[in-house]
């Protein structure tokens, strides 16, 4: 075989692999950016979710903080009112004596 009928023939098989490689290169490519897409929409809805999560911990941190210092209210009060009872009750000779049940009753109500 002369060297005529081989170099159009070894060019149409390199023209070929060429196709080949660049479609595959194409479709390897094509792949990677549905890839990376897909992995940002998670990444978006990741970062999304952590939003939400933050804001809920946050809105439940200061209903806590609310709560905790309404108790503190409560506490404080409660306190201040029995402090001044057993002051009141120190000096009475009458407040060391059974309350009656009729009127123990009447408070419960």
């Amino acid at each position: 075989m002369s060297w005529r009928v081989i170099l159009p023939i070894a060019a149409l098989a390199a023209f070929f692999a060429l196709i080949f490689y660049s479609y595959s290169m194409y479709r390897d490519n094509k792949a990677g950016e549905l890839r990376e897409q897909s992995l940002t929409a998670k990444l978006g809805v990741s970062t999304m979710l952590i939003s939400v999560q933050t804001y809920i911990d946050e809105t439940n941190r200061a209903i806590s903080a609310s709560q905790l210092a309404n108790e503190k209210r409560l506490r404080d009060e409660s306190d201040s009112s029995l402090q001044r009872l057993r002051q009141a009750a120190k000096s009475n000779r009458c407040a060391g004596e059974r309350m009656p049940d009729s009127i123990i009753s009447i408070l419960r109500e």
